[in-house]
């Protein structure tokens, strides 16, 4: 059974169903998804930190001589390859960092052990 049939069918402790609907279990509303595997995750998000960086310029972050993949999906196999250098054109590369912590040891909990 996947996480989202497994998450699908707990229930609270007053025997009602969690479910996928955003129904909330001990405060804490679920949120199930069909790509998860065998285990799955809760998270407080009261009990997660979390921030973001600025965004800046990284390290040989321009280029006038690469070959750039044209895709809106890197999946997939329906793109082209774009060289600057013969269209004139300069990329620039920029890096974003974010980092998030657990402030809570009772704000994550996995859930494991269905079938």
């Amino acid at each position: 059974m996947n996480t989202f049939k497994a998450v699908s069918l707990l229930r609270d402790t007053g025997g009602l169903l969690v479910g996928p609907n955003g129904k909330i279990a001990n405060n804490i509303t679920v949120i199930a998804s069909s790509g998860g595997g065998t285990n799955g995750m809760l998270f407080d998000a009261g009990a997660v930190g979390a921030d973001s960086d600025i965004v800046t310029p990284g390290s040989s972050t321009i280029s006038t001589q690469a070959c750039l993949e044209m895709a809106d999906n890197p999946a997939s196999t329906d793109f082209h390859l774009v060289s600057l250098w013969q269209q004139n054109w300069t990329a620039i590369r920029f890096e974003r960092f974010f980092s998030a912590v657990v402030m809570r040891p009772n704000g994550v909990a996995k859930i494991t052990g269905y079938s």
